[in-house]
Order: C-alpha cells, then structure tokens, then sequence
C-alpha cells in the first residue's frame, strides 16, 4: 500500500504509533506493520509487539468490562425483586 515504507518507522520508540491507545486506527497500522514484517527494523519489531499487546489486552479487557455491568445489573434485579417480596403480606392460612 502507499505510504507502507514509511509506516515502520511510525511503530519506533517514542514515534507517533509507539504512543498510540488501542483503537482502530492503531489497530489497522499495527495490521500492516505486521504483514511486512521482514522488513522493520528491530526497534519498529519491538514497537509493533507492544501496539499488538495493547490491542490484545483491550480485547481482553472489554469482556471483563461487560461481565461486571450485566452482574451490577443482575444484582439490582435481585435486590429490588427481594424488596418487593419482603414486603408482601404473610399468607396466616384460612383456618
């Protein structure tokens, strides 16, 4: 693609791709420094495995992220399901 040559020198230590967060775009430069591998030089090697570790550890993230919402929902569920049955009346039986 255009602009590839210039692309490894984006992932060197301290250059624009080195300090990136992990979004899509990162995430897409990371893709092509990779599928030139070859080529970079080993500070580029050292910058695209830690871009790929960032991607790697948001997507590990992300589930967890989501698991902790839909307990914190469950648990209210759970909460205001109780209170509603705490306050019902006892049944004292037809006697």
């Amino acid at each position: 693609m255009p602009g590839d040559e210039t692309l490894g020198s984006l992932f060197s230590q301290d250059e624009p791709a080195d300090l990136l967060a992990p979004e899509p775009v990162p995430a897409e430069l990371t893709a092509r420094q990779v599928a030139r591998a070859d080529e970079p030089f080993d500070d580029e090697v050292i910058g695209t495995i830690c871009a790929a570790r960032r991607q790697a550890n948001l997507a590990d993230c992300q589930p967890t992220v989501m698991i902790a919402v839909f307990a914190r929902r469950r648990r209210a569920r759970f909460e205001a399901a109780k209170a509603v049955w705490l306050e019902m009346p006892l049944d004292k039986g037809n006697g």
